[in-house]
């Protein structure tokens, strides 16, 4: 998988999130029939009361399997979404968001296309994504990972899992890592015991058995740098991260992040929180000395 397709996936979730944020509920979602019309209804901080119409529901045989989960004779739906091909007869839940009927399993309304159904099971269910597995092959959310080698493949890492042969982020594998000494790191960094990537993406020249990283900074005994781009004159032996991960510093410059605070002083600078710092000599928001008249 190419490192532009790798980065739009990765966005895709960093958006998913933002917008599970913005659309948190204070409580649960629910069904309401009212009349011939069945009404998936929510509430949310950002928007309040919502609702929306299931299409061509049946009301009079229209049940909840749960708050998220309904069926008529005919029909599934997840929350308000139809599940197409779901058998109402034989569906049931087994977690939130994850349900199953006679021939599959369904993932946020997504059929998984599960290969073996008796050996299925969940490797790991977090707030943020599905990782499982059976006897030939493995899941994230509803994409299969085929080829893997069940008996060993887990998850690491809320995005990652691996097996003996491979790692694997958004379910996808990641080219070249070693499964064996792959860990990852703060800020999307990760090493073996030969390489290191930020996200998809190989660091040519980083040194995987001296990298750290913190927030958005990775460094080694060399070199650092900020969102996977190497900071320019930055001296890796010298390099911190400051406390509000906003801040860092070697023993010549001061970075806010990926851009240097012109005229600071490094040896004197503090991290003051709230994207503001000072040195010996006078006081910076963002990059910018501060300034009354600003």
């Amino acid at each position: 998988m190419n490192s532009f397709k790798f980065q739009l996936l990765h966005f895709k979730y960093a958006f998913v999130l933002l917008g599970l944020m913005l659309l948190t509920s204070c409580n649960d979602g629910k069904y309401e029939v009212r009349g011939n019309e069945v009404y998936y209804t929510w509430w949310t901080f950002s928007f309040g009361n919502q609702e929306e119409r299931l299409a061509g529901v049946d009301a009079a045989t229209f049940e909840a399997v749960e708050d998220w989960l309904g069926r008529d004779k005919s029909h599934v739906w997840y929350e308000a979404r139809l599940v197409e091909g779901c058998d109402p007869q034989t569906v049931k839940a087994v977690k939130k968001g994850l349900f199953c009927d006679k021939n599959d399993y369904y993932y946020e309304g997504a059929p998984m296309h599960v290969k073996d159904m008796e050996t299925f099971e969940i490797v790991d269910y977090n707030d943020y994504c599905l990782w499982a597995k059976d006897s030939k092959c493995g899941y994230f959310d509803s994409t299969r990972i085929e080829g893997i080698d069940s008996e060993t493949f887990k998850s690491v890492a809320t995005f990652v899992a691996k097996d003996k042969y491979h790692v694997y982020r958004f379910g996808q594998v990641l080219p070249l890592a070693d499964p064996a000494t792959y860990e990852e790191l703060e800020g999307s960094y990760a090493k073996d015991k030969t390489r290191v990537w930020y996200m998809d993406s190989v660091m040519p020249g980083a040194e995987p058995k001296e990298l750290d990283s913190k927030w958005m900074y990775a460094w080694d005994s060399k070199h650092a740098w900020y969102n996977g781009q190497l900071l320019k004159g930055a001296d890796g032996k010298t390099f911190e991260v400051l406390k509000s991960g906003y801040y860092a510093k070697d023993a010549k410059h001061v970075w806010y992040h990926d851009e240097i605070v012109k005229g600071a002083d490094a040896a004197s600078f503090k991290d003051d929180g709230d994207m503001q710092g000072h040195d010996k000599n006078q006081k910076y928001v963002c990059e910018r000395i501060y300034d009354l008249d600003d």
